[in-house]
This record gives structure tokens, C-alpha cells and sequence, in this order.
């Protein structure tokens, strides 16, 4: 008897995780990726059309690796918003 108790308390723990872990994405999925970086101006002077940034806060020209995966985290956050929009 416990042990189905123990094992319905797991599911009821992996179903409010899972409901906490859409709730999450859903909230991250409000933002534009357009405007996902346009708040980091402590790190970022200048953004492309796509709101991607082109300089870091110093006004020099990001590295091609950096570039890379800022553009990475943006088609990611349009995946999302796109999905649950």
C-alpha cells in the first residue's frame, strides 16, 4: 500500500514539474526575440534590424563566435515565441 502511495506522489510531483517547466517557457516565450536583447545595454551599444547585437558595451565589434551565438539564442527564442504565441 505505501509503495502505490509513493508512486502516485511521484506522478503528482512529475505532472507539477512538468505543468512549472511550461509555465517557465510559456513566460519566456512572451518576449520578441526582436526585443530579447534591446534591455542588455550594460553589455550591448549597438543591434542589428533584428535586434541582434553588432558592438558590446565599448562600442567595438563583436567576435564572430560571440556573434554566432547570440544569432543562436535568438532563432531559439523565435522557435519559442513562434510556438507558443
Amino acid at each position: 500500500m505505501a509503495e502505490e502511495e509513493k508512486k502516485i506522489e511521484q506522478k503528482r510531483k512529475y505532472a507539477e514539474d512538468q505543468a512549472k517547466k511550461e509555465e517557465l517557457m510559456r513566460e519566456k516565450a512572451r518576449v520578441p526575440p526582436t526585443e530579447m536583447f534591446l534591455a542588455k545595454t550594460e553589455e550591448f551599444s549597438e543591434f542589428d534590424d533584428k535586434g541582434i547585437p553588432t558592438k558590446d558595451a565599448n562600442g567595438e565589434v563583436l567576435k564572430k563566435s560571440h556573434r554566432k551565438r547570440l544569432e543562436k539564442e535568438w532563432k531559439n527564442q523565435e522557435r519559442l515565441h513562434k510556438k507558443f504565441s
